[in-house]
């Protein structure tokens, strides 16, 4: 009887351990290994128990008859010695069943190293698995997380920018709203002094005004001025524009119909804290670029014929006025072929023929001007250094209007 005879012999190996456990093993021992054990005693090897039990020689009937089985004899069981042929049989008999239980502990024993080698790879596998687990959710975890850092990273980036912005657009809006208010009020404000300021030059007849750190007295009455009608006559026309380019307007007022000595042009600005204040005063022949300001001379009794002398002044922002920095002349060699002590016009420095030099000098006073041929420029040389200063694309258009009896127009 082979291995491969489940139920009848061994069992089948290691399938039954997988597939039935221990208990089937066990169910084995008790139909396999027990049936072994009858079939010998049943069919006997070689046919022993049934000898046993029917006698080789009628040894089971002499056991029946309460003879000892071992003792030879006849068929009465009397005589003779024990029975070698019996003896045979029960050694095998033994041996077989010792030889089935040793089978038995074998098979079980392989089974559980089966079944401890299963349980080891199983957690082996679980522990591969729970590794490999694990690992894949720490991984899967740092990548949520990176993801979500910059998820958040990218979102509080987007937030904080649209705050910002929002909030500068905001910040602007209500600062450029209050600046306009506020630029609104002062500018009715300014409005407001300077017509109370030519009203005053109508009734009053003497005007005082801060001028930088001082004040400056403007008066009718010591001009000579005579009052008339409708007031003293200290301006005749007036203007309001930005004329020195700091983005306020200024009032321009002045007096052209008069003598030559009574004629001047002022400009007046304003602020909150000392209301209207003088920056120039300057003769009424006036030209304002950025930056600067070109005024003729009342009079034109030197050397220069057709060119008119003027004085630039340059706008001291800081200050908010104009001060005085050169003095320009020339000499009109078509008009006088030499100057006051006799020299002969210089025609070897006029380079272009024109018979016109230019005396460039600062404004110190006349004692300090310098007429001599080392201070003096051909018109090249001259619009060269003009253009330093001055930029003819800059002329303010200042629009004058009559000061009369009607309302002030500040348009």
């Amino acid at each position: 009887m082979d291995q491969n005879n489940n139920g009848q012999g061994y069992p089948q190996q290691p399938a039954n351990a997988g597939q039935q456990g221990y208990t089937q093993q066990m169910n084995n021992v008790q139909q396999g290994y027990t049936q072994q054990s009858m079939n010998y005693g049943q069919q006997g090897y070689p046919q022993q128990m049934n000898n046993m039990q029917q006698g080789y020689p009628q040894q089971g009937n002499n056991m029946q008859q309460g003879q000892y089985y071992g003792m030879q004899g006849g068929a009465d069981g009397q005589g003779g010695g024990p029975n070698k042929t019996g003896l045979i049989a029960i050694i095998i008999s033994l041996s077989v069943v010792v030889v089935a239980l040793a089978v038995v502990i074998i098979v079980m024993v392989a089974g559980g190293k089966n079944k401890n080698a299963e349980t080891t790879t199983a957690a082996a596998s679980v522990s591969t698995e729970g590794t490999t687990v694990d690992k894949t959710e720490e991984k899967s975890t740092e990548q949520t997380t990176e993801a979500t850092e910059k998820t958040t990273e990218k979102t509080t980036e987007k937030t904080t920018e649209k705050t910002t912005e929002k909030t500068t657009e905001k910040t602007t809006e209500k600062t450029t709203e209050k600046t306009t208010e506020k630029a609104g009020a002062d500018e009715e404000e300014m409005l407001i002094a300077y017509e109370t300021l030519l009203i005053r030059s109508k009734t009053d007849g003497v005007l005082q005004v801060p001028y930088k750190n001082d004040y400056y007295t403007i008066s009718a009455v010591d001009s000579g001025t005579v009052q008339g009608p409708d007031g003293y006559h200290m301006f005749d026309e007036y203007a309001c524009c930005d004329v020195d380019y700091d983005g306020k307007r200024e009032l321009l007022a002045r007096l052209t119909n008069a003598s030559m000595a009574e004629c001047a042009v002022y400009v007046f600005g304003y602020d909150d804290n000392r209301g209207v204040y003088l920056e120039g005063h300057f003769f009424p022949n006036d030209r304002y670029f950025d930056g600067f300001a070109t005024i003729d001379v009342s009079h034109n009794q030197g050397l220069a014929g057709r060119f008119w002398p003027f004085t630039m002044y340059r706008y001291v922002a800081d200050e908010d006025c104009y001060e005085a920095v050169f003095y320009v002349d020339a000499w009109d060699g078509s008009i006088f072929d030499q100057d006051w002590d006799g020299n002969p016009f210089p025609t070897d420095l006029d380079k272009d023929g024109d018979q016109l030099l230019y005396y460039i000098n600062g404004v110190t006073g006349p004692e300090d001007w310098d007429y001599s041929l080392e201070n003096i420029f051909d018109e090249e040389e001259y619009q060269n250094w003009l253009h330093m200063y001055i930029d003819e694309s800059t002329l303010v258009s200042v629009n004058w209007k009559g000061l009369g009896n009607g309302m002030l127009d500040f348009d």
